[in-house]
């Protein structure tokens, strides 16, 4: 019992360490507010039992328990000013929970969406070497799922295990005040329910919280996966394949999610079994000792006691398993929130003439060096061109050159002047060989202005027409391109691409085998592109195909992990 109870103040002590400091305020408050709430429970049952034992004909004079209030109540009409009495406290308490209720919620919720925009704000300024090692599937779990369930099955349980504690503590003074024995047996009696069935089933939920965050990261990859690769799927006949798979997934998490819940709900019957039992002693203790005169008094307490008590339990033991069960998911949370961001040096662009790269090497591993010690020049108004085996470095180099990649080692200069490499991005456009576009109009995929504010129309037109496009989207502008541009061709996605580099001004635009997939029509009408835009831009150009280096000014050879430049 004592390791639980440390394990739990372990868990809370986490909790807590996450909070802002205006948020631990804010929970500090709800505390102080959730005691109010306690005495207000206790006095809806001090003055439930107070007319009970009015009802009941008791000698309420000599009963302890009523002794405080009984200066408030007519002695004239004992019964209508108790029920009075003991209705306006339960009208109060009851109001008071409603925005005790509210503003708990409220809390949890607002704890809940500082995380989750955290998180995000984390990914989206994670730094590029630590995401090409990450799985998509379990960033997108995290985002989507986990950080939504930090408030439901963290936070709104943290703080009902404090309230329903308290609620425990004052229910149990209460008994105490009027029989010390009764007091203490109720008390420890429900710490040993609480955490006896919390060890029976504490390994059980960790292992069906673990379950449930590793299928639902299994499952979100094979959505992923089949929709990739939806065309091939079709045309292969892989239906039954993916199903099967997905259907293992899904039915794992749907054994552990309804043995989670069976656990969740089991409490309450096992806490009115033990209850009940326990009044049923009381009573045969009662009955053979022959103390039959205190049998209505503490039927009266006990009956209205455990009508809070066995809720409170129940509430207790659910939060505990809920935290318990949310256990492996919160130790992703908490080692995401304290990933090291990469937050971008943004500077304004200027014209430059030249940018020197020095003694650039890259390793991926100890034992996997992909450049070694290479050294080569970019002058403005380049048209280069870089061609090499596959897997001898291509890809790795030119996002080194454009700044998304941190070498191994190495140095770059501009004008000749130093510049860190997480400022060197602002000059580059990068066209990957499948450019992303987004299920959004054209105007959004060219500017990302993903709130359509302030967006110079006239500007996007005439890069449009500079791209050979506006013709084709004139009347167009605010239609969707589909998802991942199902809607637009292969040409069209690499115009659009290189219309987003020349909206930001960018000085530099790179191409990643951005015409391979591409027929000879489309491809030349793309080269064509790019020799007129090489007139106010510099262009980087990786193919495999030499005839698509033809208007180059400059060839860069990788081999042997060097450049050889012609």
């Amino acid at each position: 019992m004592i390791s639980k109870i440390l394990t739990f103040f372990r868990l809370s002590r986490s909790i807590v360490s996450e909070l802002t400091n205006k948020e631990k305020m804010t929970l500090v408050i709800n505390i102080i507010f959730s005691v109010f709430n306690t005495f207000l429970e206790l006095a809806s049952i001090i003055t439930i039992v107070y007319l009970l034992l009015v009802i009941s004909g008791q000698q309420i004079e000599e009963s302890g328990i009523v002794s405080y209030i009984n200066a408030f109540i007519d002695p004239d009409q004992l019964i209508i000013s108790a029920a009075l009495l003991m209705i306006s406290v339960v009208v109060i308490k009851t109001i008071f929970q409603i925005i005790y209720s509210f503003n708990s919620e409220k809390i949890s919720s607002q704890i809940m969406n500082r995380i989750s925009m955290s998180l995000y704000n984390k990914f989206i300024n994670y730094n590029y070497n630590e995401y090409l090692k990450e799985n998509s599937a379990r960033i997108i779990r995290i985002l989507s799922q986990e950080s939504v369930k930090i408030g439901t099955n963290l936070i709104s349980p943290f703080i009902s295990i404090i309230n329903e504690s308290l609620l425990l503590i004052f229910v149990s003074i209460f008994l105490f005040i009027y029989d010390p024995l009764l007091g203490v047996v109720v008390y420890l009696v429900s710490l040993l329910l609480i955490f006896y069935f919390s060890k029976l089933v504490t390994s059980r939920l960790q292992r069906l919280g673990k379950e449930v965050t590793e299928n639902n990261t299994k499952r979100i990859k094979i959505i992923n996966e089949s929709f990739r690769s939806f065309d091939i799927i079709k045309m292969f006949n892989f239906q039954e394949r993916f199903k099967q798979v997905y259907n293992e997934y899904a039915d794992n998490i749907s054994n552990s999610g309804f043995k989670s819940q069976f656990y969740a709900k089991l409490p309450k019957s096992i806490f009115e079994l033990f209850i009940f039992l326990f009044l049923f002693a009381l009573i045969l203790i009662l009955e053979l000792t022959q103390n039959t005169e205190l049998l209505i008094s503490y039927l009266s307490i006990l009956a209205v006691s455990v009508y809070k008590i066995i809720p409170s339990l129940n509430k207790t033991s659910s939060s505990l398993q809920s935290i318990q069960y949310f256990a492996t998911p919160f130790i992703e949370l908490t080692s995401y929130l304290k990933i090291k961001e990469s937050k971008p040096k943004i500077l304004k662009v200027s014209d430059f003439e030249l940018i020197k790269y020095v003694g650039v090497s890259h390793l991926f591993d100890k034992e996997n060096k992909i450049l070694d010690n290479i050294n080569f020049e970019i002058n403005n108004g380049d048209y280069i061109g870089i061609y090499g085996h596959s897997g001898s470095g291509k890809s790795t180099l030119i996002k080194i050159i454009c700044g998304l990649l941190k070498p191994s080692a190495g140095e770059v200069f501009m004008d000749n002047n130093s510049i860190n490499y997480d400022s060197l991005h602002n000059y580059f456009s990068y066209v990957p060989q499948d450019p992303f576009i987004m299920d959004d109009n054209i105007i959004t995929n060219i500017t990302f202005n993903l709130t359509n504010k302030k967006i110079d129309l006239e500007k996007v037109k005439s890069i449009l027409v500079k791209v050979g496009l506006y013709d084709k989207f004139k009347d167009k502008l605010y239609e969707s391109l589909g998802d991942n541009g199902i809607k637009v061709s292969g040409g069209q996605r690499q115009r659009i691409s290189i219309a987003r580099a020349l909206f930001f001004e960018k000085k530099v635009i790179i191409l990643d085998e951005s015409t391979s997939n591409l027929d000879p029509q489309t491809e030349s009408k793309i080269l064509q592109l790019l020799k007129k835009l090489n007139e106010e831009l510099t262009i980087i150009m990786i193919s495999h195909k030499m005839d698509s280096l033809i208007n180059c000014n400059k060839k860069f050879k990788i081999i042997n992990k060097n450049i050889e430049i012609t």
